[in-house]
């Protein structure tokens, strides 16, 4: 209220429906200090939207490896990333992408093959398989 926001932005607390909130987006961007495993990015890849972070915990794993530099960021396999505390390098990561739209796709893309095939409900649920298995033969 201070910042006079209040009719732009909503803070809505925990959902149970991430689709529904991450469809009406076009670009999801993760400014954190810190982030343990960001399931903020692991659900906007999941929705086939592009990212943009601060490199920081594990957001270097799901953003890959970089493939190209730009000003005061990098571009990676599934996302852009920023340094932490680069605020200049950030809104010129944000404006690539904006301006972009075949590079929103191409990381939106790349983003969503990476959460499927390493974050789906399939593939924890055979890992907990075998790990039952695991446990079971000791």
């Amino acid at each position: 209220k201070s910042l006079n926001i209040q009719d732009v932005v909503g803070f809505l607390g925990n959902r149970n429906d991430p689709e529904s909130l991450y469809a009406g987006l076009d670009i999801v961007a993760l400014t954190s200090f810190n982030e343990g495993t960001p399931l903020s990015l692991i659900e906007a890849m999941a929705s086939d939207k592009p990212v943009i972070s601060t490199l920081v915990g594990g957001v270097m794993d799901l953003l890959g490896e970089a493939v190209d530099e730009g000003n005061g960021f990098s571009i990676h396999q599934r996302g852009i990333g920023v340094r932490s505390n680069d605020v200049d390098g950030f809104c010129a990561g944000l404006e690539l992408l904006r301006s972009d739209p075949g590079l929103r796709s191409r990381l939106a893309k790349s983003g969503r093959e990476f959460v499927t095939g390493n974050y789906s409900k399939s593939r924890l649920v055979n890992d907990m398989k075998r790990l039952y298995r695991k446990l079971e033969s000791t």
